[in-house]
C-alpha cells in the first residue's frame, strides 16, 4: 500500500539521506485527547477519571510503541501547511509492506469506552482514534515498536528503517517518490536532486528515485503533480 508522509524539506533530507524515518511518540500528539478514552471498572461499572485513564495508556502503551503517521492523500492543503512547512516542504510517497501494522485512524465525535483491564488490542484501537476535527487528514499509522533492535536512536529520537536504496534490508517501508512542495526554495530542490543523482550512480545498489512538483492549479484550490 501507497501512504504519504508530509514534512519539512530539512527533515525529509535527513530522512532519504540516511534511510530512516521518524517515529512519533504518543505523549508527543497534537491533541492529547486523541489517546484519553473513558475507562471503566468492569466490576462497578465506573469511570475512570480522565487524568488516571491517560496516565495508563501511557504507562502501558507508548514506552512499548510508536508510529509513523501517514495520510491516504499528497494534496491535502491543510496538511501542506500544517506539516510540509507552509507548502515549503515535501512529501514522501512511501510503500507500506507490511499492512498488518497499519491502523486506519477513526474519527469520532465522542471519547472511545473501554475496560480499564483491556487488552493490547484495545490499547491499538484507543490510539487510532480521534476527534472528527481532525478528519481532513485521512490519517493512516503505521506501527512500530520501540525495541532498541527495531529502531534507531539519534540525541534521543527514535527512528524506523527506511529502504531507499539499499535492497533486501530489514524494514517494511520502502521511498517510492518525493513530491517537491510548489514554494519550496531553489536550494532545497537543487540538494535533493543532487542526493537523487548520487544514489542512482551508486555501484550494485543505485536505483532511480523519482521526484515530481506538485503545483497550484490555476483554476482551484487543488494542486497538480508535474514531472
Amino acid at each position: 500500500m501507497k501512504l504519504y508522509y508530509y514534512t519539512a524539506a530539512q527533515l525529509a533530507y535527513d530522512d532519504v539521506a540516511n534511510e530512516h524515518i521518524k517515529i512519533s511518540r504518543l505523549w508527543a500528539v497534537n491533541d492529547p485527547n486523541e489517546w484519553t478514552p473513558i475507562f471503566y471498572d468492569p466490576v462497578t461499572q465506573e469511570t475512570v477519571p480522565v487524568s488516571v485513564a491517560r496516565r495508563f495508556v501511557i504507562e502501558h502503551w507508548s514506552e512499548a510503541q510508536g508510529f509513523v503517521s501517514l495520510s491516504k492523500s499528497w494534496d491535502i492543503a491543510p496538511m501542506w501547511g500544517l506539516y510540509a512547512d507552509k507548502y515549503q516542504g515535501v512529501v514522501l510517497e512511501l510503500e507500506i509492506l507490511r499492512e498488518d501494522l497499519l491502523f486506519q485512524v477513526d474519527y469520532v465525535a465522542e471519547r472511545p469506552k473501554c475496560s480499564i483491564i483491556g487488552s493490547e488490542e484495545d490499547l491499538k484501537r484507543i490510539v487510532a482514534r480521534k476527534s472528527n476535527a481532525w478528519g481532513f487528514e485521512q490519517e493512516v499509522r503505521y506501527l512500530h515498536s520501540l525495541d532498541v533492535n527495531a529502531c534507531q536512536y539519534f540525541n534521543g529520537v527514535c527512528f524506523a528503517p527506511m529502504q531507499v536504496i539499499t535492497p533486501g534490508r530489514a524494514c517494511n517501508i520502502r521511498l517510492a517518490k518525493i513530491i517537491f512542495g510548489p514554494m519550496m526554495n531553489q536550494s532545497w530542490r537543487k540538494q535533493f536532486m543532487q542526493l537523487c543523482m548520487e544514489y542512482e550512480n551508486v555501484p550494485k545498489y543505485g536505483r532511480k528515485i523519482r521526484y515530481v512538483e506538485a503545483n497550484f492549479d490555476d483554476n482551484s484550490y487543488y494542486l497538480r503533480m508535474t514531472n
